[in-house]
């Protein structure tokens, strides 16, 4: 019976040993899950914002885009005016000498 005794709870001892490690191997996993959930979402929101940022970039270049255009455009008409009133000028001064 002692011997019966002493094995059974040698036995015990070590199942109660195997499933103390298996949880503090469960709550390890947990907690890293848990890191690895905080560091997930960081990327998200860095993520997010980068996306913002990069939406406010493209619409700010095209906008400074759709400007440069119309300035050009009248940048160019001023200059084509001012030739056509040079030429007149120079046609007139011709007509009058």
């Amino acid at each position: 019976m002692t011997n019966k005794h002493t094995i059974l709870t040698q036995k015990k001892l070590r199942v109660e040993a195997e499933i103390s490690g298996q949880v503090a191997e469960t709550t390890d996993v947990e907690r890293e899950i848990h890191r690895l959930r905080i560091d997930l979402l960081r990327l998200n929101t860095l993520r997010h914002k980068e996306r913002g940022t990069e939406t406010s970039l493209e619409r700010d270049n095209q906008l400074l885009e759709h400007q440069f255009m119309a300035e050009l455009k009248v940048e160019i008409r001023i200059r084509r005016n001012g030739c056509l009133r040079f030429r007149k000028t120079a046609i007139l001064d011709v007509d009058f000498a």
